[in-house]
């Protein structure tokens, strides 16, 4: 990890540290179950799979690959367990630009749960013709480690990771975790968007209603998640704050030691629908003239008037508290935001689909208490 990368977390995270304390949410470390260890992400591993997008068909036949250079310049920051070396180094995430621990984890920033890794494919994996390609393959992708390797982390690692992505220009954060509401957590949101910065969480996986912390948050864009049938996932929390939904049921992405697996939660659609936001924002910078990135007045009018006016009803009619408002129309968006440059033609469709892979499942939130004050979060 680059030096003046270190220092400056360090910094971030002493105020953190400090921010946790006065709001009597200091950080106490727990035993936190696995979300995968390494014996099960090898057993669920798989070898390098053909050829598989994750830019939803409907968007893809639209011209959403190519025609608007797939979120060129468009920073997207992922505040996870980490990235996987071999796959940040010779595999699917060569375009992780950066990579930083906000964690106490002595294994920096590489990771051996796989969760942060995949994440990451799912917003923006490069496209070799073979392996996963992201959703906007040409985003500049950064990890930032703010969870241990079971999956669970204090409250003032995630502020760090937020404030540090912000502090380094991100334009979007991608967050697939949750637990208990955190003011340390809730400062960090509000520091993110007043500087222009969407921040998209994880709703949540616990079937039933309730979301968590930050997917509650005024401040971010909650995701819920569905199947490739439109179908509402049965482990998608059920909240009033739900904004949009993603594909989240038995979505291949990277894993380690450079392999890929299947999961199924919110956390999976999430990054799916934080890609599809990098690649609009990239047609809007690109067809629009006078738009502005980390401009909070026009990121809210991109959010209200691009993201939310250009939504696929599902569910009951209008917004729920299953689906939101819906998930993402591409095709509308790609229509109303014609890039300056002319069109290019889409990819061809997968030469193959990719081997099958059991569904795993992830946690529930869990929420750790000390003295009724929340102690740490876990994974989504």
């Amino acid at each position: 990890m680059n030096a003046s990368r270190t220092a400056q977390m360090n910094s971030i995270r002493s105020q953190c540290d400090l921010d946790a304390m006065n709001f009597g949410e200091a950080e106490m470390r727990w035993n936190a179950p696995e979300l995968l260890n390494q014996q099960t992400v090898e057993s669920l591993a798989e070898t390098k799979p053909g050829y598989v997008q994750k830019l939803p068909e409907e968007v893809r036949k639209a011209g959403g690959y190519g025609t608007f250079k797939d979120g060129t310049k468009i920073k997207v920051f992922v505040c996870d367990t980490g990235v996987d070396q071999t796959h940040m180094e010779n595999g699917d995430l060569t375009n992780v630009l950066s990579a930083v621990n906000a964690t106490d984890d002595r294994n920096g920033y590489d990771e051996r749960s796989g969760h942060g890794s995949w994440c990451l494919s799912a917003v923006g994996a490069v496209d070799q013709g073979t392996g996963i390609v992201g959703v906007a393959p040409n985003v500049e992708l950064h990890s930032v480690k703010v969870l241990d390797n079971g999956g669970s982390g204090a409250v003032s690692w995630i502020a760090s990771g937020i404030r540090y992505a912000v502090d380094n220009g991100a334009d979007i954060i991608s967050l697939s975790l949750g637990g208990g509401f955190s003011r340390t957590i809730e400062s960090a949101l509000e520091y993110a968007v007043s500087k222009g910065v969407i921040c998209v969480a994880a709703i949540g996986n616990s079937g039933r209603a309730g979301g968590g912390h930050p997917g509650t948050s005024r401040y971010t864009i909650a995701v819920a998640a569905m199947d490739q049938n439109d179908r509402l996932a049965s482990f998608s929390s059920i909240d009033a704050a739900v904004d949009l939904v993603g594909y989240g049921v038995n979505e291949l992405g990277c894993s380690t030691r450079g392999r890929y697996q299947r999961i199924s939660g919110t956390s999976m659609s999430t990054p799916e629908v934080a890609g599809q936001i990098a690649l609009y924002m990239g047609i809007v910078d690109r067809s629009s003239t006078g738009f502005s990135r980390r401009n909070p007045e026009f990121i809210r009018s991109f959010v209200s008037d691009v993201l939310f006016d250009n939504v696929i009803d599902l569910g009951p009619n209008g917004r729920d508290t299953g689906y939101g408002r819906g998930k993402l129309d591409g095709r509308a968006i790609l229509e109303s935001f014609p890039p300056m440059d002319g069109p290019a033609n889409p990819p061809t469709d997968p030469p193959s689909d990719p081997p099958s892979c059991p569904v795993l499942p992830e946690p529930d939130f869990s929420i750790q208490l000390v003295g009724g004050k929340v102690a740490e979060v876990r994974i989504v």
